[in-house]
Formats: structure tokens, C-alpha cells, sequence
């Protein structure tokens, strides 16, 4: 018994450690590296130059009560978004937009 236990244990956790990514909008408010101030879009943006950060394509983290998918902001995504905005050009995972 324990040993199915166990297993069903390890599944569960195999299942989490699954790496999935996703397109982010921001939401217009707050720290444009804070992943809270993004909402899963499902969907790529159709936003793609601008002056200003519309969408981020991140690796996706469930947080709260409920579940809710929020971007991982890695240094490196961190380094992608400063470069497009400060230079407003897009990268492959940055979306920019116009006010």
C-alpha cells in the first residue's frame, strides 16, 4: 500500500514539473516585472510595436486560491522586456503596443 502511495505521490509532482508557456497581457497598472500585474491571455496578442509593454510570452506559474496562471519573470525575460521598451522594439517574447 505504501508503495502505491508513493508512486501516485511522484505522479502528482511529475505532473507539476511539466514546463508550459504561455502569452501574458499587461494589465496597464503597476510594475511592468511584477507578474501579478499580467493575465493569461491564451492566445497570441495581436499587438506587435508601440512604445509601450502589451504582452510578455512566459513560462506559465499557477499561484493563489483558486489557481491562477501568472508569468515566471526570469532575469533574462526581465532583460528582453527593459531592451523593447526602452528601444521599442519588439522581441520574440515582448509585445509592445501604442498608448
Amino acid at each position: 500500500m505504501r508503495n502505491a502511495e508513493e508512486i501516485r505521490k511522484k505522479t502528482i509532482i511529475k505532473t507539476f514539473n511539466i514546463m508550459a508557456y504561455s502569452w501574458f497581457r499587461y494589465n496597464g497598472t503597476g510594475s511592468i516585472y511584477n507578474q501579478l500585474n499580467y493575465n493569461a491571455l491564451g492566445i497570441k496578442p495581436t499587438c506587435l510595436e508601440g512604445s509601450t509593454i502589451c504582452a510578455i510570452f512566459a513560462e506559465v506559474q499557477l499561484i493563489g486560491s483558486p489557481l491562477m496562471e501568472r508569468p515566471i519573470i526570469t532575469e533574462e525575460l526581465i532583460l528582453s522586456i527593459s531592451f523593447a521598451v526602452n528601444n521599442c522594439i519588439p522581441t520574440p517574447n515582448v509585445r509592445l503596443k501604442d498608448y
